[in-house]
């Protein structure tokens, strides 16, 4: 299904708030990243109804319109809408200092560290599980040299998680 690409870049850009609301524009793997002068001007309800869009999320002075896989083609109809001195978006000036998100960024922090520790975990954890179905079921007697090996690896996984 071919969509058009012209009418959906001339829609968008109306619906947030014109040419002259828009100082910068760029484009990730399915969203169109607009930075916006005046938030006010937005018309969010319009914005989501507009056929091909998929979602809209705001934040700051930032509007992300979600396209899909074919946002390169829209951000080509509206790049060509746009004056050519258009700058590659970048936020302007350092944004507010606010509980969320101060919140914001202790949940980012936590979630980078914690992330990596995840398959780590999970594959421990199975080891261990398989450990115990073999001894529990009898295959493997208490004390015997695979067992103790198969918890080792299982325990290894956790030795540096101060959990205790």
């Amino acid at each position: 299904m071919a969509k058009n690409y012209a009418a959906l870049a001339r829609s968008v850009i109306a619906a947030l708030g014109g040419v002259d609301n828009i100082s910068a524009v760029t484009h990730c793997m399915t969203r169109l990243r607009f930075v916006i002068k005046d938030d006010q001007l937005i018309d969010s309800p319009t914005l989501k109804t507009i056929p091909g869009v998929l979602g809209v999320v705001r934040s700051d002075n930032q509007c992300q319109v979600i396209i899909g896989n074919t946002v390169s083609q829209a951000f080509q109809e509206v790049v060509s809408l746009l004056p050519g001195d258009m700058q590659p978006a970048q936020p302007v000036g350092k944004p507010k200092l606010t509980l969320r998100r101060i919140g914001a960024g202790i949940l980012d922090a936590l979630i980078g560290t914690m992330s990596p520790l995840i398959p780590a975990i999970i594959g421990g954890s199975m080891v261990k599980l398989l450990a115990m179905i073999l001894e529990m079921s009898g295959v493997l007697t208490k004390g015997s040299p695979t067992l103790t090996i198969l918890n080792v690896i299982g325990d290894g996984a956790f030795f540096f998680l101060p959990l205790n």
